[in-house]
């Protein structure tokens, strides 16, 4: 990568598109952006050197053709440590590449289908997605139920201890990308032990007993400071990257209680 150009797009309503483009040369002849979508109140305009507005409420969309011109134009940045940027993975999907960074919601290990008394709390909700996968794959349902429970505690509380907000967009994105693979008989089947899993008393009990003496996460969660924008505009993207004084126990606790609505 050569060089990038961010800008923040902000509507109406107050929301907004963070926008990070991706440049290969110097004189490109193909662009490739990031965009994250920041509610109100998520970001402060004065952290961005360039900020438009539109009175509207926008989405974004690809746009093509060679007679097509910018939405807008964005200043040109020069990375000072090119050969230290994060290595970018496309992904090309039909007419569209997906550009990520390399480890971006990556799993390191690849799990088979667990019972929930046999998971570590060294494991990542990628990791547990794999898992997730072979259990779909097996017709366990009620064990993608409760391992998807526990990835979605462990994705949300990692998602509170990441300094860079825009990261928590890969807590959706992973489950996206998990359960895009499965039919749609397989979908009702899970719904089903879910609702189990979640509804039935002594169920919710023995998944909420489960989690707690598992324990908060026990390792540091790359795989979602990488998906975070930030990532895309430093050389060093995992330093500094958590928040400080992060509340540990605090965060732990109420993601039992509001989360997963464990009964007290």
């Amino acid at each position: 990568m050569k060089g990038f150009a961010t800008a923040l797009v902000v509507d109406g309503s107050g929301n907004a598109y963070q926008v990070v483009y991706l440049l290969t040369s110097d004189a490109p002849t193909k662009i490739s952006y990031h965009a994250n979508f920041l509610k109100k109140g998520e970001f402060a305009e004065s952290a961005f050197p360039t900020v438009y507005k539109t009175p509207n409420n926008m989405s974004m969309t690809s746009r093509g053709g060679e007679k097509q011109k910018p939405l807008f134009a964005l200043p040109w940045i020069r990375p000072k440590l090119e050969p230290e940027l994060p290595k970018l993975i496309g992904e090309t999907r039909g007419n569209f590449t997906n550009v990520r960074i390399e480890g971006s919601l990556a799993a390191t290990r690849d799990l088979d289908c667990l019972e929930l008394a046999q998971v570590k709390n060294t494991y990542t909700p990628p990791d547990l997605h794999t898992a997730i996968t072979k259990c779909f794959a097996q017709a366990k349902f009620n064990n993608a139920a409760q391992l998807l429970a526990l990835a979605g505690v462990y994705s949300r509380y990692d998602a509170e201890r990441v300094a860079d907000r825009t990261a928590q967009g890969g807590v959706q994105v992973l489950i996206m990308r998990t359960f895009a693979a499965f039919s749609q008989d397989q979908k009702e089947k899970f719904s089903q032990a879910t609702n189990l899993v979640l509804t039935d008393p002594k169920s919710i009990r023995d998944l909420c007993a489960a989690v707690q003496t598992l324990g908060p996460p026990d390792y540091f969660p790359k795989y979602l400071i990488l998906h975070g924008m930030g990532a895309y505009m430093s050389a060093t993207p995992l330093e500094n990257a958590l928040t400080p004084n992060f509340d540990s126990a605090g965060t732990w606790a109420r993601l039992q209680d509001k989360y997963l609505h464990c009964p007290k």
